[in-house]
């Protein structure tokens, strides 16, 4: 009889085990904003009916562009703040053209190569403080060159022009 017993013990453990999982996945679910919130319950609830829950800590989701979902220990792209975008503007473009550009609220920046247009948008309001109201992005072809009779090639890129409202300026120091 003692083996029954201890059969019968492990096996509503198991079946508490399985109760208390369930419970901290939907308790993980609620703490999920509502866009993403259709998403993770699905995944989870196909999750249940396969009886595959592991129990995890509790993590805070964090909802990056284009609806991916991130954890909010990723080291960029949770960032808060200026750090989050830091990277997608590389530097101002200061040439002849761009200054001339820059009387009419129209500013040009060199952008990461796989940065959109919300994402510059984006970093301009965070950097500077400032919203735009149009943004033109731009792919700049890689150019042969020569120098001192040696061929070589300028790296391509991508630039982004900028425009502001009339009276709203970008002061680069």
């Amino acid at each position: 009889m003692a083996l029954f017993d201890f059969v019968k013990k492990k096996k509503e453990k198991k079946e508490k085990d399985k109760t208390e999982k369930v419970e901290a996945k939907k308790e993980l679910v609620k703490e999920v904003s509502t866009p993403v919130k259709r998403d993770v319950g699905a995944k989870v609830d196909k999750l249940v009916a396969k009886e595959e829950v592991k129990p995890e800590k509790k993590k805070e989701k964090v909802i990056l562009s284009k609806g991916k979902v991130a954890k909010e220990n990723a080291p960029a792209k949770a960032a808060s703040g200026a750090r989050k975008y830091a990277f997608i503007l590389k530097n101002p473009r200061i040439t002849e053209k761009a200054t001339m550009l820059s009387v009419q609220s129209i500013y040009t920046f060199d952008v990461f190569p796989r940065a959109t247009k919300l994402e510059v948008k984006k970093a301009i309001e965070e950097l500077y403080n400032v919203t735009p109201v149009k943004i033109r992005i731009i792919n700049i072809p890689s150019k042969t060159v020569f120098v001192r009779r040696q061929r070589g090639t300028k790296s391509r890129g991508k630039k982004a022009m900028v425009y502001l409202r009339e009276g709203e300026t970008i002061e680069f120091v």
